[in-house]
């Protein structure tokens, strides 16, 4: 049955094409067959590119597939089957992939597997050469239906450039074919992470019914990534601690402090409690320094010690700091007396020491809330005699 299946394409015009090689599932291509190969695609990666711990496979399957024929150069965007090689003309083929949500930050791929299912009608000699390129042209073009100039520039592109690898295939095997990528595809899906990708093919020195996946069309190809986490956490050293006094009339000092070293990749950012250059009150200020990337957090700390000079009082607050020494709710600059709570106001008061209201004099006096016994805010008159209340 395959053979005369295979005999029909043959005889059939090119313009048949698409309708006679490119049927969803081949004849005798059981399609639980189909789903059944996609499905063990992540295992079979799983368990040949790496065993590490630190790698992920990632699994995408492409957008879009097609071919661009070498004679009359044309393309149709609904034709799905990516036949390549010699079939009446030189066809090449392509894929596209959307790595829109293919997040590299702090990874790096390691490896690459394009799987391409070939559901038969392969022919010529028994063992082709498949070489895949990068592909330059714009994604949009790519897949639009095409012809002339920019049909001919397409065809060109998918068969020349930086090459992914080439491949020695059979033509006599069918299901799903695995290419291992070179470094240069690993480099271009990198650099094409968060947009599209697209793998251009062709066959080496084709000639007549020299071709690979003749009978595909609607099955999906994959690409089967593994990526590993480059990410370091941070760590690293804060600066020493710092002893220093205080600005003059200041409770406390400018203080401006190295950097903290951290290491990490990616680099990361560090966060200060207080920075450096800000204003420490007098005493001990620890700062806290945290260091952040997308692989964790780390931190470290480091103390700022602001002398204050005298403390009169000895309270354990400088005098630059302690504005009210003595507690009586008047500030050290206007209180008379800072040690002492009875008294804070100063006045010059009368002397009147027989408490006649004629006075002797006047005294500059440091009290509190009343006039001292002694003194008198205003006076009668003068006292020629201070000490007898009976004569002035």
């Amino acid at each position: 049955m395959k053979k005369v299946l295979f005999f029909l394409t043959l005889i059939l015009p090119i313009c048949s094409l698409k309708a006679q090689i490119d049927p969803t599932v081949p004849p005798w291509w059981p399609k639980s067959q189909v789903n059944k190969i996609h499905e063990v695609i992540s295992q079979k990666d799983a368990s040949t590119l790496s065993t590490n711990t630190n790698v992920s496979i990632i699994t995408i399957n492409n957008s879009y597939q097609g071919w661009y024929e070498g004679a009359s150069f044309s393309h149709s965007a609904s034709n799905t089957n990516y036949i390549v090689g010699y079939f009446g003309n030189n066809y090449r083929n392509y894929f596209v992939f959307d790595l829109s949500n293919l997040n590299l930050t702090g990874k790096q791929i390691t490896a690459a597997n394009l799987y391409i299912l070939d559901g038969g009608c392969s022919s010529g000699n028994s063992t082709v050469n498949y070489t895949l390129y990068d592909v330059i042209s714009n994604t949009n073009l790519l897949i639009a239906t095409q012809s002339g100039t920019t049909a001919q520039g397409i065809w060109n592109d998918l068969g020349s450039g930086v090459s992914y690898g080439t491949f020695s295939q059979s033509t006599l095997l069918t299901g799903t074919r695995m290419f291992t990528l070179n470094q240069n595809a690993l480099n271009d899906i990198t650099s094409h992470a968060g947009g599209w990708f697209s793998i251009g093919g062709t066959l080496s020195a084709v000639s007549s019914d020299h071709h690979l996946f003749g009978c595909s069309g609607n099955f999906y190809q994959q690409l089967v990534l593994e990526v590993t986490d480059n990410t370091v956490p941070p760590t690293g050293t804060c600066p020493a601690n710092i002893i220093v006094n205080n600005d003059p009339n200041q409770c406390g000092a400018i203080v401006n402090y190295s950097a903290a070293t951290f290491t990490g990749d990616p680099t990361p950012s560090l966060n200060y409690s207080h920075s450096s250059g800000s204003f420490f009150p007098v005493g001990t200020t620890t700062v806290t320094v945290t260091a952040t990337n997308s692989a964790g957090a780390a931190s470290c700390t480091f103390t700022v010690t602001v002398n204050g000079g005298v403390d009169t009082d000895l309270d354990n607050t400088p005098d630059v700091c302690d504005t009210d020494d003595d507690g009586d709710g008047v500030a050290d600059a206007s209180d008379c007396a800072p040690l002492d709570p009875s008294k804070w106001q100063q006045a010059s008061l009368y002397i009147d020491i027989d408490n006649d209201n004629y006075t002797n004099g006047q005294q500059s006096i440091c009290y509190g809330g009343t006039i001292p016994i002694g003194y008198k805010a205003s006076s009668l008159g003068s006292d020629c005699n201070d000490n007898n209340s009976a004569i002035h």
